[in-house]
């Protein structure tokens, strides 16, 4: 209901100054899961041909606690088979789901060619569902922040991420956006994450004040696109990022002349 409205909700096309900064997030790959599988190299692979800012996506572990990038904790929902990412060593992952990549073959593929926003998923007591250690050594071609950002829904488990700056570090607030964004900002960390509605234009103006970011999702119309750059989001997350960014970089060449009329 509350797409439904703000895709109807008419807004006028930025400013030049603010397309320019338009920063949009492709969550889980430009994907439609009948074609093209979220999380996979092919959705990745859609989003940077299509110019995408950046590319979001989920790691996990396997039962030799190696990181791959997978949403859920087992395949049922997109491949209809009831097996735990968890309960797999990697060679059976590869074998029985190929289509699934290593968290090594994507920062291979796209390290530094486009920004990666990587969550990770929770596990039982708080701890992350890959061990922090295990993720060190495939990271440290990257440089945080710049390169890559660590996301989680369950920031507790930042504490095991300690050898990144704490700017490399942003929360997801999926309900408690206000009290996620005051633990942001208690412990410095580089912004944090919500839904477009519950993002106010008073927190993100506190965040930036700080230093710190905001990202939103999801705009997957044109004017939630253009409320979200307008508002000056930095990071935008979307469901349909390659058309986002087609219709950012429209806006952006009209602007160079006379903004177009509200849409």
């Amino acid at each position: 209901m509350i797409n439904a409205l703000f895709r109807r909700w008419p807004r006028p096309a930025p400013p030049r100054c603010l397309l320019r900064g338009c920063r949009i997030v492709a969550h889980r790959g430009a994907h439609d899961n009948r074609h093209c599988l979220e999380n996979s190299l092919a959705a990745f692979d859609a989003a940077v041909g299509a110019g995408v800012w950046g590319i979001e996506l989920d790691v996990r572990g396997t039962r030799d606690q190696v990181p791959v990038v997978f949403h859920d904790a087992d395949t049922r929902r997109l491949f209809g088979q009831n097996a735990r990412i968890a309960d797999m060593p990697l060679a059976a992952l590869m074998r029985h789901f190929p289509r699934i990549p290593t968290l090594s073959a994507v920062i291979r593929r796209y390290g530094g060619r486009i920004h990666l926003m990587l969550e990770i998923k929770g596990h039982e007591n708080d701890r992350p569902a890959v061990p922090a250690r295990r993720l060190q050594p495939i990271l440290a071609p990257l440089s945080p922040g710049r390169d890559f950002h660590l996301m989680s829904l369950h920031p507790e488990i930042f504490a095991d991420f300690d050898f990144l700056p704490k700017k490399a570090l942003l929360p997801i607030a999926r309900l408690c956006t206000d009290r996620f964004s005051r633990l942001a900002i208690a412990r410095e960390w580089g912004g944090v994450a919500g839904h477009y509605l519950a993002v106010t234009r008073g927190m993100l103006n506190h965040h930036h004040r700080l230093g710190q970011g905001i990202g939103t999702g999801f705009a997957d119309s044109p004017r939630s696109l253009f409320r979200e750059v307008s508002r000056g989001v930095d990071w935008i997350f979307s469901n349909r990022a390659v058309a986002m960014q087609a219709l950012c970089d429209t806006a952006k060449r009209h602007a160079q002349g006379k903004n177009p009329n509200d849409i």
